[in-house]
């Protein structure tokens, strides 16, 4: 039985035996075979092109039934179908009739991803003579996403380590790195202290070839703000960063109050995106506020640093005289007063990894 892949673009060479051709003084009463023959091989190659197919098969190993007769696959085989379930991996293959489980490419030669087949969407394929190559895919797609918050490790909780590996078919890759804000201080005899900086951000994106496999990552957390004693002083934001390509240290803290370190604000740090990166956006953060050695019979609150993605604020002074006044707050959030145990710190760091096929 003859599919369309068999026949010939000249019309002379067509001259099989019927009804799989139309050979010189063929008998009239095979012409009707012949004709109703060539529109079955039009049926079929309709339906096995047209996308009402139906995938089946488990996880990435897609197979479909086409009304087409194949023994092997050809260069420039089609076929098109609907999909049953998303692939969820790089890795998919597509088996027509039980011939073999052939992997299935993009137009770049890559994997698809995660995500490109969508169940009950409608795509088309040719094999190449070696896998399918994939007609129709979803060209909004956006990039691979990964979010990594400063989380609390046993083992260091300053900073969480994070080990990027660079995956197969990556073109570029852009990360958003935020360090921890600056701590800020406790008040002192109703005295105001100054307030934590914000952590600067660095956005910076790199082509895949100037990464290496693996990148360290590290995620700083927040500066605590000070206790109100006179031994536990806030602490300056935990640096982040990617590697070499990109070093964000954190926000300083402030100072006291009261004393030598009255005005000491935290100063912003500043983020370092390495030469290697195609396109970079810097953002400073903000510095801390002054401290204030005025004593005050109210209630005041000192703002300090904002950065895009968070940053420290300064502390409150309560109207009692005493060392425990007030501790710093992060975040936006109104901070506890400082005793022994109650301070709270600064917002913490943040890497987004946006990832381009």
């Amino acid at each position: 039985m003859a599919e369309i892949s068999d026949w010939d673009v000249a019309a002379g060479n067509n001259n099989d035996a019927p009804p799989n051709g139309f050979p010189e003084n063929m008998i009239p009463s095979a012409l009707n075979d012949g004709i109703r023959e060539n529109m079955a091989v039009l049926a079929r190659y309709d339906q096995t092109t047209r996308g009402g197919l139906i995938t089946a098969g488990a996880a990435e190993a897609f197979t479909l039934v086409i009304p087409q007769t194949i023994s092997s696959y050809f260069v420039g085989l089609m076929c098109a179908f609907t999909a049953n379930r998303d692939n969820t991996t790089a890795t998919m293959t597509l088996n027509l009739n039980g011939v073999a489980a052939a992997p299935v490419k993009t137009s770049a030669g890559d994997d698809p991803l995660p995500g490109t087949i969508r169940s009950g969407g409608v795509y088309s394929v040719t094999f190449t003579g070696t896998n399918f190559v994939l007609h129709s895919i979803a060209t909004n797609l956006p990039p691979n996403t990964l979010y990594y918050p400063w989380n609390f490790d046993a083992s260091d909780d300053d900073q969480t380590s994070v080990i990027w590996t660079k995956p197969a078919g990556l073109k570029q890759a852009r990360f958003t790195v935020t360090a921890g804000g600056g701590g800020a201080e406790h008040g002192y005899s109703n005295r105001q202290s100054g307030s934590g900086a914000s952590s600067g951000t660095a956005v910076a994106t790199f082509n895949a070839a100037d990464l290496g496999v693996t990148e360290n990552c590290l995620i700083g957390r927040g500066g605590h703000g000070g206790l109100g004693d006179t031994l536990n002083f806030a602490e300056s934001g935990y640096g982040s960063l990617v590697g070499i390509h990109v070093i964000v240290p954190g926000g300083g803290r402030s100072g006291r109050g009261v004393g030598p370190f009255s005005w000491e604000a935290g100063i912003a740090s500043l983020p370092v995106v390495s030469l290697f990166a195609v396109s970079s956006l810097i953002y400073p953060g903000s510095d801390g506020s002054d401290g204030v050695n005025t004593p005050s019979s109210f209630v005041t609150t000192q703002l300090g640093g904002i950065s895009i993605y968070g940053g420290a604020r300064g502390a409150t002074t309560l109207p009692s005289a005493g060392n425990n006044n007030s501790s710093g707050f992060g975040s936006g959030a109104p901070g506890a007063v400082a005793d022994d145990t109650n301070r709270q710190d600064a917002a913490n760091g943040l890497l987004i990894i946006d990832e381009f096929f």
